[in-house]
């Protein structure tokens, strides 16, 4: 999952590390449980976008942290789509996160059950908005693009609520074979 963060001031390692604890802290608090032992969380990467030479940081503190569902996992591209909204409305201004490793026991048919979409929004609400050494990250849709053509510089939105629908969705990068 991508996540983009808005500061107003450049982050630290601590800053970066404690966002990343309180990220782990919300994952195992809501989806975890749900999730199969197949997806493991292995790495968390920070980049700061504001220039093309800014700081990158990769934690793995705590990790790696697999889900803990018993439930057999469906296929790797088997994913619900949660839509980041905003204030605004276009393609610009809204973006999406796939979660993957959906199992048996909380999809019927082509639909997700509440039993998995109440924790997966839980985590994002959560994720909203974190303090890290004392700078505030708020999550935001970051736009590179405008009718096709890359900008001059990026915007980036703050994200005002998330919705999804309960059809099963896939992310078909995941196939075997494919994305590589």
């Amino acid at each position: 999952m991508v996540h983009h963060y808005r500061h107003d001031v450049t982050p630290t390692i601590a800053a970066w590390e404690s966002v990343h604890a309180q990220l782990l802290v919300d994952w195992n608090n809501t989806i975890r449980p749900v999730i199969a032992p197949t997806l493991v969380w292995v790495s968390t990467k920070f980049t700061d976008l504001t220039t093309a030479i800014a700081a990158t940081y990769t934690t793995v503190t705590s990790l790696p942290n697999a889900g803990t569902s018993a439930s057999p996992q469906l296929p790797n591209n088997v994913a619900l789509v949660m839509t980041k909204r905003t204030a605004n409305r276009g393609r610009s201004y809204r973006g999406r996160s796939f979660i993957p490793g959906l199992t048996e026991a909380v999809v019927t048919g082509n639909s997700v059950l509440s039993t998995f979409t109440t924790p997966a929004l839980a985590f994002f609400v959560a994720a909203l908005n974190y303090t890290g050494s004392g700078i505030v990250f708020d999550m935001c849709v970051v736009s590179r693009f405008t009718e096709n053509a890359p900008r001059g510089s990026g915007i980036n939105t703050l994200i005002t609520n998330f919705t999804f629908d309960t059809v099963v969705d896939s992310q078909r990068r995941r196939l075997p074979l494919r994305g590589n």
